[in-house]
């Protein structure tokens, strides 16, 4: 199976934000697998 997680982190009143997302695979076996290959900018997760 082929997971998206996304998060989106902003003000509540609206205006800009940051949405981040990995994508993932879910094995047979249960191990999950990080498909996403592009790190995110450390001052977007901090």
């Amino acid at each position: 199976m082929t997971l998206c997680v996304e998060s989106f982190i902003g003000h509540e009143d609206g205006g800009e934000g940051v949405k981040l997302e990995e994508q993932l695979y879910i094995r047979d076996d249960g191990r999950v697998e990080l498909l996403s290959d592009y790190p995110f900018d450390p001052r977007l997760t901090a």
